[in-house]
C-alpha cells in the first residue's frame, strides 16, 4: 500500500490503532519499550503532524516516515526518519518543488518539534532523506524544540500514545507552524543541520554494549 493511501486512512486507523494500544497496555503502565501497536499509532500520529489532508503538496511528496530505536543508546530512546521525493509534485499552477531541502527540513523541523513535545517516548535525532537526489541530513530534537516552541499557556499536557484526542488537540497546534521563518532563527536551524546519514551517525556513535555481567567467585 502506497503511503499517501495509508494517509488518507490515517483517520479510519486511529480509533483501530488506539484500541489496539489501550487493550495491550495497562491504564498508566509505562512500558520499557514501543509495542507494535504503538509505534503503528504513533507514526500514524507523525505521518498526520507532517502532512494534513488538505496539504496537497506535502502528501505528494512524503514516501515515508520511521519511529527507530535509537541504537547509540542504553535508555529506549528514538530517531524520528523522513523521507521525501519533491519529484512527486505535480500541480497545473507551478511547475517544480518549490521549497529547498533546507526549507523542507525547517518546515517539518517545527512540526517535528512539537509533535516530540507532546509525546512521552523520548526522541533523540530528526533525520530528513531526499529520496530524489540523495540529500540527507540530521538535528536533535531537543534543538528543535528550542528553536521553535510555544508559549507556556498554549502548551497542552503531554498526550498518551493512544489518547487521540489530546494528539487532536496537539495537531491544531503542529499544523498551525509558521512556514516563515526569522532571520536570525533561520541561521540557528541552518547552522545546526548536520550533513550526514544515520548509518553514518551510527557508524561514528558506536552500537551501545552493555557491560558485561559480574561473576562472583566460588
Amino acid at each position: 500500500m502506497s503511503l499517501r493511501v495509508h494517509i488518507h486512512r490515517a483517520a479510519w486507523s486511529f480509533a483501530l490503532l488506539a484500541a489496539l494500544a489501550s487493550a495491550l497496555t495497562p491504564a498508566g503502565a509505562q512500558p520499557d519499550s514501543l509495542t507494535v501497536e504503538q509505534s503503528d499509532s504513533l507514526r500514524v500520529y507523525l505521518i498526520a503532524s507532517l502532512a494534513a489532508p488538505d496539504e496537497q503538496a506535502y502528501l505528494q511528496i512524503l514516501t515515508d516516515v520511521q519511529i527507530l530505536a535509537d541504537p547509540t543508546d542504553s535508555s529506549r530512546v528514538y530517531d524520528i526518519v523522513v523521507r521525501f521525493d519533491p519529484e512527486r509534485f505535480h500541480s497545473p499552477y507551478a511547475g517544480l518543488y518549490p521549497l529547498t531541502f533546507e526549507d523542507q527540513f525547517i518546515q517539518w523541523g517545527k512540526r517535528i518539534a512539537l509533535f516530540t513535545r507532546s509525546i512521552s517516548p523520548t526522541t533523540r535525532r530528526y533525520y530528513l532523506h531526499d529520496i530524489s537526489t540523495g540529500q540527507q541530513a540530521w538535528m536533535f530534537t531537543a534543538e528543535a524544540r528550542h528553536l521553535y516552541s510555544l508559549p507556556p499557556d498554549r502548551t497542552p499536557a503531554i498526550a498518551d500514545v493512544g489518547d487521540r484526542w489530546a494528539q487532536r488537540k496537539w495537531l491544531r497546534l503542529i499544523l498551525d507552524a509558521p512556514v516563515s521563518t526569522e532571520l536570525l532563527t533561520m541561521g540557528s536551524w541552518l547552522r545546526l543541520i548536520r550533513r550526514e546519514t544515520r548509518g553514518n551517525v551510527i557508524a561514528r556513535t558506536g552500537v551501545y554494549q552493555p557491560p558485561p555481567a559480574a561473576t562472583t567467585m566460588p
